[in-house]
């Protein structure tokens, strides 16, 4: 009886295990500028939940192994209502990139002023900012909407981040 339970162990509980640790640990992060006036070059990427899409560039100019960690957190905002803060509205990740990364977020951002650049996770379109000025430091926030579908996707993200270390 136990090497029936050792064998039902062996061969269902662990290759799950495995296959949900592989699945958060292998997130795809990219950052790609978004195409300005013509898109023959290139790629269209669609957020299937939220129906957002976006015309990017082929050439991935930050991506995962650039990334050390990330943080989720929830803003609240003040409200004119009768409480003084209403549910959050938004939510910010803040990525910690690596000292590689800091050095290739810092060269794209000082070439590409003024531009905006797109986050895909996973191969689907997460959001797209404009780039405002040179970035010197190791980390980079993006807001991201408060939402059932979009909180999701933000919390899968950062905890796949998170699960590589």
């Amino acid at each position: 009886m136990k090497k029936i339970l050792f064998l039902v162990f062996l061969f269902v509980f662990v290759p799950a295990f495995i296959t949900y640790a592989d699945e958060q640990a292998s997130v795809t992060i990219e950052f790609r500028l978004v195409c300005e006036g013509s898109t023959t070059d290139c790629q269209l990427v669609k957020n299937t939940k939220t129906q957002e899409e976006e015309y990017v560039e082929e050439a991935v100019l930050l991506n995962s192994n650039d990334i050390e960690s990330a943080v989720l957190r929830k803003m609240m905002e003040p409200s004119f209502s009768d409480s003084l803060f209403e549910p959050p509205s938004i939510q910010l990740i803040q990525f910690k990139f690596t000292n590689n990364g800091k050095t290739k977020l810092y060269e794209l951002t000082k070439k590409n002023t003024g531009k905006s650049l797109a986050v895909i996770v996973n191969g689907e379109f997460m959001m797209a900012s404009r780039i405002s000025e040179p970035i010197k430091r190791d980390t980079l926030e993006i807001a991201v909407e408060y939402g059932d579908e979009s909180e999701k996707f933000a919390e899968d993200a950062v905890s796949a981040i998170n699960s590589r270390n």
